[in-house]
């Protein structure tokens, strides 16, 4: 209909559009039973895509000031800095965060001194609350989440107690703790996954598989498993060790293999093709370790002979890997933690198959031949230490930040100039004997900062710029400006990307904000403004700088902040559509107008605490065609003392300022929605449930269920309904 109304003003004049578009806002929307309005959104739920979270960090027995980075995911694939800060030596520190509620996990690095960062997984739960001592965590740089074996006082359907057993499809048999069985027969018997679980002694002589058997083996942190043999036959089975698994032999094999306890192999461990090892515990290897398809360490891997990594395989290594024999690298290699050889090492993958990260440390004995690309970390640096000497060969390159300490007698290949020679500090971890003597950059400004790690060296007052959602990431805000009546609900009348970065001092209290708004898409006719809302005093705030006023909808009082308000409001512009005009990038992808970029920034009159100042992105809202007092805030947040109350609960807004209950209608839908990573948007007049297959779901769950309906995910989006570039 909208576009019916722009066409019609194009032969009409400007008059006509304005009594066209007044037309539209009091016609009601069009919902054929499949659209929003069908929608059985809870009472209490106010579209939120995020949550808060608190993460305490303490330091009790470091000795020195730790530099924190909190991310939102692994930070060597890809996550992104949201929140930076500093615990003191032996203090603590409270880290408040806003996060996507599809994130599972978040990373903490922690660096101390001159040392690379250490990085610990988060696991996300339901309480928010987290607590990392960072001097007594574990010092491995990256942990493994290992399984733990159930029991055998529970879920057995069979006690084993002879030579001879026969577990059926569905069955689980144990061996209790204390027993011991010797010379042991097992058959595995049947269609559907049959449980061998071990508490007590087994020495195995034979395994069979009859049918389309998929055996498990479960070795409990009390029992032992000894074998000559253990072929099982299938790609699907599974041997799990908590306890003590004994190789008497080589040990090939195409199943899942998970070493959680110690792990004895008389011979070599040979992952074949189908094959996954997975060791976070000890792993003795007698003979050679062959690797043909993925092999994963967490723990400490201890290899007799050498080491082949083959074909297109991949080794991942997060702890400790001592080879005594040579090392044979002509796969993928993604390497963590540590690495010593005894023999030779070989470097002959394909250019993007070797990789080396922050604080990682091969440290090799003999000689080492590069015959491809080391990619070094961008970051921290990573570290080789050559007893004998270095070939660089023609295929070789040696990439970004690695410290190369050794003697170079050939060099015909290529070497960034980042590339160091025996300077670089390697911190001492449990998995890692550490190299080097560790540095310092000095602390120009005296923050406890130190200069390398203070995004502002030469100001005390500042030190950590914190950008939400994330360093490089922009979140979407999109608007619908019909209210108080429903619009067509597409969420494009007004969508912006946005960024906000809260400079912190060193005891992590906020003392500028920058704004960064992008002007994505303008849906509608009305010329509408833009406002944050801070939950402090306008008399916190010392100075505001970039607001756009164009119009004179507003007035400012002297710091920048608009007059009349009790909470601080900052207005970035009266006119979003100033640089756009109207109708612009929600019909025709091929005409798309360039973006709008607004920055305003404010800096507070004393430092504001976090407890003060709440989460990003506050309180953002928009005021409709000039109309100051017409504002559409997110679902469940409050006006400001500008507002125009007297809207409230006429035509569909069920706003209750007694109960708490904000710019929701009388079937709890909002006009308002703020994502946490910027999205593509419906296209004009494309309502979001069917833009966004899963954001129905989500909504009638109250949040509860396809937390990341917004994803570029399979199901999540249909294309044909969003406007994206060409």
């Amino acid at each position: 209909m909208r576009n019916l109304i722009l066409s019609i003003a194009l032969f009409l004049g400007a008059a006509i559009i304005f009594a066209g578009c007044d037309a539209q806002k009091t016609s009601g929307p069009s919902d054929t039973g499949d659209g929003f309005l069908s929608m059985n959104v809870p009472d209490n739920f106010n579209f939120q895509t995020t949550r808060d979270i608190n993460v305490k960090i303490k330091s009790d027995v470091v000795e020195e000031n730790s530099i924190i980075n909190i991310y939102n995911g692994n930070p060597n694939e890809g996550g992104a800095v949201m929140q930076r800060g500093l615990v003191r030596a032996q203090g603590e520190q409270s880290f408040d965060l806003n996060i996507g509620r599809h994130l599972d996990e978040i990373w903490v690095g922690s660096k101390t001194g001159g040392s690379p960062f250490v990085y610990t997984r988060l696991n996300l739960n339901s309480s928010g609350s987290y607590s990392l001592n960072i001097g007594q965590e574990t010092a491995a740089i990256f942990n493994s989440s290992p399984s733990t074996v159930e029991g055998c006082n529970a879920g057995c359907d069979t006690i084993l107690s002879g030579n001879n057993a026969t577990i059926s499809a569905g069955e689980t048999a144990c061996v209790p703790e204390g027993e011991n069985l010797n010379n042991v027969n097992i058959t595995f018997q049947g269609n559907g996954e049959s449980t061998l679980r071990i508490c007590g002694n087994v020495s195995l002589q034979n395994v069979n598989r009859n049918g389309n058997n998929t055996p498990v083996i479960e070795i409990n942190e009390t029992g032992s498993l000894t074998a000559q043999n253990l072929n099982l036959n299938s790609t699907d089975a599974r041997v799990i060790n908590d306890g003590t698994f004994n190789m008497n032999n080589n040990f090939a094999f195409n199943f899942n293999f998970e070493n959680n306890g110690t792990a004895n192999i008389s011979g070599s461990f040979n992952v074949n093709s189908n094959g996954i090892g997975v060791n976070n515990g000890t792993l003795n290897v007698g003979g050679d370790l062959n690797n043909n398809n993925e092999f994963e360490n967490y723990g400490s891997t201890i290899v007799a002979g050498n080491l082949q990594n083959n074909g297109n395989s991949t080794i991942k290594n997060y702890c400790s890997l001592i080879i005594s024999g040579h090392l044979q690298q002509g796969a993928e290699l993604h390497q963590y933690g540590y690495i010593e050889v005894t023999g030779n090492t070989h470097f002959n993958s394909n250019p993007n198959s070797l990789y080396l990260y922050s604080g990682s440390f091969i440290d090799i004995s003999g000689s080492l031949h590069v015959n491809t690309t080391i990619h070094g970390p961008t970051g921290d640096y990573a570290r080789i230490d050559v007893a004998d000497y270095i070939r660089v060969n023609g295929s070789g390159a040696v990439r970004n930040n690695i410290d190369l300490c050794g003697y170079i007698d050939h060099m015909n290949g290529s070497m960034d100039p980042t590339v160091v020679e025996c300077e670089a500090y390697i911190e001492v971890t449990a998995c890692n004997p550490g190299a080097g003597s560790p540095g310092g950059s000095g602390d120009s400004d005296g923050d406890g900062v130190p200069d390398d790690e203070d995004d502002y060296p030469d100001d005390p007052d500042r030190a950590f710029d914190n950008l939400y959602p994330a360093e490089g990431v922009f979140g979407t805000l999109a608007f619908e400006d019909l209210w108080p009546s429903y619009g067509d609900y597409d969420m494009n009348d007004l969508v912006l990307d946005y960024n906000i970065n809260e400079v912190t001092n060193a005891d992590g209290e906020i003392v500028d904000i920058h704004f960064t708004f992008v002007v994505r898409a303008i849906g509608a006719m009305y010329r509408n403004g833009l406002g944050v809302e801070l939950p402090v005093p306008p008399s916190a705030v010392a100075s505001v700088d970039g607001s756009r006023l164009p119009n004179g909808d507003v007035t400012l009082s002297g710091n920048g902040t608009e007059a009349g308000q009790t909470n601080a409001v900052i207005i970035i512009t009266e006119d979003a559509s100033e640089n756009m005009g109207l109708y612009v990038n929600t019909v025709n992808p091929n005409n798309h107008t360039q973006e709008d970029t607004i920055k305003v920034s404010l800096t507070f009159t004393n430092p504001v605490t976090r407890a003060e100042l709440g989460t990003a992105p506050y309180n953002p809202f928009i005021w409709v065609d000039g109309d100051r007092g017409r504002e559409v805030h997110l679902p469940g947040m409050p006006p400001t003392s500008l507002a125009d109350t007297a809207m409230f609960g006429t035509a569909d807004d069920n706003t209750s300022m007694s109960a708490n209950r904000f710019y929701k209608s009388n079937n709890n839908l909002n006009w308002a929605i703020n994502v946490p990573v910027s999205i593509p948007y419906p296209l004009e007049e494309v309502d979001m449930t069917l833009a966004y297959p899963n954001f129905r779901d989500w909504a009638e769950s109250g949040g509860s269920t396809n937390t990341g309906w917004y994803l570029d995910e399979p199901g999540n989006r249909v294309n044909s309904k969003l406007y994206l570039l060409p």
